[in-house]
């Protein structure tokens, strides 16, 4: 009998690092949620879905109210856990299939597949809410943060710079109406 080893170690190693690469190129560093990349790919292929099979689908584009003030008073290191917060609150927030993730800066967005328009307000009504009742306990003091949201539905023939132009200016209507506000694209806002 006759029995062969080899050294596979470059091979695990290689693979290892491929699989670290490509997490890291679609995951944010900070919140550990997708990336821009990872949803900007995910609402193409969401939008391309819609057109093929029919259906409906919704984009979330959310921002943290006054995020700056939370840096400038408690540091980047609070504000950076207040998007951690804010990221976890609202990936437990909405459906399971639902992809959520870091967009820019303060700013998330939800890419929402099979969902009419009443049901994408029930989430950002959620999401908002939940985001309120959250804080971060920082010293003696909690941080608490609310969050406008803007939301679009999807059109025949949609590319996905129409959807996320319509959801940020609906993110816009929220923020000029006050914020701590959902509203959707055709500027009705939506309070509790």
């Amino acid at each position: 009998a006759v029995e062969t080893f080899c050294d596979d170690s470059a091979l695990s190693a290689a693979s290892e690092t491929v699989e670290m690469l490509r997490k890291l190129a679609l995951l944010d560093p900070l919140t550990g949620l997708p990336n821009r990349r990872f949803l900007d790919e995910n609402l193409r292929t969401r939008l391309h879905e819609m057109e093929r099979f029919g259906g409906c689908m919704a984009l979330l584009m959310i921002d943290v109210d006054a995020f700056k003030s939370v840096n400038d008073t408690f540091g980047h290191s609070a504000g950076d856990d207040v998007l951690k917060m804010v990221g976890r609150t609202l990936r437990g927030a909405v459906r399971s299939y639902d992809a959520v993730g870091r967009w820019a800066g303060d700013e998330f967005v939800v890419v929402q597949p099979a969902i009419d328009h009443e049901d994408a307000w029930v989430i950002a009504e959620r999401c908002r809410r939940l985001v309120e009742s959250s804080y971060l306990p920082i010293n003696e003091t909690e941080i608490r943060v609310t969050i406008s949201v803007g939301i679009a539905t999807a059109r025949p023939g949609d590319r996905p710079e129409q959807l996320l132009e319509r959801a940020d200016h609906s993110l816009y209507q929220s923020k000029s109406r006050g914020r701590n506000r959902a509203s959707f694209e055709d500027a009705q806002v939506l309070t509790a």
